[in-house]
């Protein structure tokens, strides 16, 4: 996904989410327009566990006023727009 479809998408209340494995963890990042913000979900935890919330190692929700603002965060963490699907 280009970084103008993930701004679009958000701006027109889509959703967008990136699945990942790193070594021996999964995780999810998810966000979706809410109540006019933007809420990011991000779930991570050892290949296996994803059933188990009490074995998550990052469970964190942030909200942002803007979709930029979400694409400064998710790249600043290094998961560019490219990263994301819808």
């Amino acid at each position: 996904m280009t970084t103008d479809e993930f701004l679009r998408r958000l701006r027109s209340d889509q959703s967008v989410r990136h699945i990942y494995r790193a070594g021996d963890l999964a995780g999810m990042i998810a966000v979706y327009p809410f109540n006019r913000v933007f809420v990011l979900h991000w779930e991570e935890c050892r290949d296996g566990d994803q059933r188990d919330r009490h074995a998550y190692l990052r469970d964190e929700m942030h909200r942002f006023e803007s979709a930029d603002e979400v694409l400064a965060f998710v790249a600043r963490a290094g998961y560019p727009a490219a990263a994301f699907n819808p």
